[in-house]
C-alpha cells in the first residue's frame, strides 16, 4: 500500500509528495529521494501518518533511504 510523505528539498521549495516506501519517517528527518534531477536530499515536512487522503494521480517517486547525519 502506498504511504504518502511530504518532502521539501530546499526551505523555499514547494512540498513534493513521495511514496515512503515502507520506511519509518518522522517530521524533520532528512531523506534521499529520486527526482527528475536525480537523487536529492530533502526534509520530511509531512510525516506518513499525517497524510490521510490524497487526490494525487499516477505513480509517485519513492523515498530511497534516510540521509546520513552530518
Amino acid at each position: 500500500m502506498l504511504t504518502l510523505t511530504g518532502v521539501r528539498i530546499r526551505p523555499s521549495d514547494k512540498v513534493q509528495y513521495f511514496d515512503a516506501n515502507g520506511i519509518s519517517l518522522v517530521l524533520g528527518e532528512r531523506v534521499i529521494v529520486e527526482t527528475w534531477d536525480g537523487e536529492q536530499e530533502g526534509t520530511v515536512v509531512i510525516a506518513p501518518d499525517q497524510a490521510l487522503h490524497s487526490d494525487l494521480r499516477g505513480p509517485l517517486a519513492k523515498v530511497l533511504r534516510k540521509a546520513l547525519p552530518g
